[in-house]
C-alpha cells in the first residue's frame, strides 16, 4: 500500500514536469529571441534597421530607403529577401569639422546563431596616419554635407562575406554602426 501510493506520487509528479516542460516550449516559441531581438513567429518578410550605439558620433544617419520606399529607425516593414541590395540611405556631417575618413559598420546580430556577429563595413576615404596603404578615393565631407550612400554596387561582396557561414536571404535585421575621423 505504501509503494503504491509513492508510485502514484512519482506518477504525478513526472507527469507535471513533463507538462510544465510542454509549456515551456510552447512559450518559448511564441517569446522574443535574446540573442537577435526577434519573435520566433514573426512574418519572415519583416525587416528591421536599427542604430548600433556609437560614443560620439560625427554624423547623423537620415532617409533611409529600401528602392523608393523611405523608412525611420526602428520601424518593421515588409520587404523581400534582396532587401539589402536596395538598401540606401544619406550621411550628413554633424561634426564642426571635415571628415576625411568615414567607416558605417552594418552589424548583423542574426548572424550569431554560428559564432561572432558578422560586421561588414562600409568605407569611405583614407584613414589619417594609417601605416597601411590603402586606394581609395580621397573624401571630403563638410560640415553639413550630406553622402548618399546605397549598397547596390557592394552587394554582391556583401552577400559574399555574409553566405560564408549564414544564407543572406535569412536576415532580417541590420544594425548601423557610425564613425568618421577629421
Amino acid at each position: 500500500m505504501k509503494f503504491q501510493r509513492l508510485f502514484n506520487t512519482f506518477c504525478l509528479l513526472f507527469g507535471a514536469v513533463c507538462l510544465g516542460y510542454l509549456i515551456g516550449i510552447c512559450v518559448r516559441g511564441l517569446t522574443v529571441n535574446a540573442q537577435d531581438g526577434t519573435s520566433k513567429n514573426n512574418n519572415d518578410n519583416e525587416k528591421l534597421i536599427e542604430k548600433a550605439y556609437s560614443r560620439n558620433p560625427q554624423i547623423t544617419i537620415k532617409e533611409l530607403k529600401i528602392g523608393q520606399e523611405a523608412h525611420n529607425f526602428d520601424e518593421r516593414f515588409v520587404a523581400d529577401d534582396s532587401w539589402l541590395k536596395d538598401f540606401s540611405f544619406q550621411v550628413e556631417n554633424t561634426s564642426g569639422k571635415p571628415i576625411v575618413y568615414l567607416s558605417i559598420s552594418l552589424n548583423f546580430p542574426e548572424t550569431k546563431v554560428s559564432g561572432n556577429m558578422m560586421s561588414y563595413p562600409v568605407i569611405f576615404g583614407n584613414r589619417p596616419a594609417s601605416k597601411v596603404p590603402v586606394f581609395r578615393k580621397p573624401l571630403l565631407l563638410k560640415p553639413g554635407d550630406l553622402l548618399n550612400v546605397s549598397l547596390k554596387d557592394e552587394y554582391d561582396v556583401l552577400a559574399k562575406f555574409i553566405e560564408t557561414r549564414h544564407p543572406i536571404s535569412e536576415l532580417n535585421k541590420v544594425e548601423m554602426l557610425r564613425s568618421g575621423h577629421f
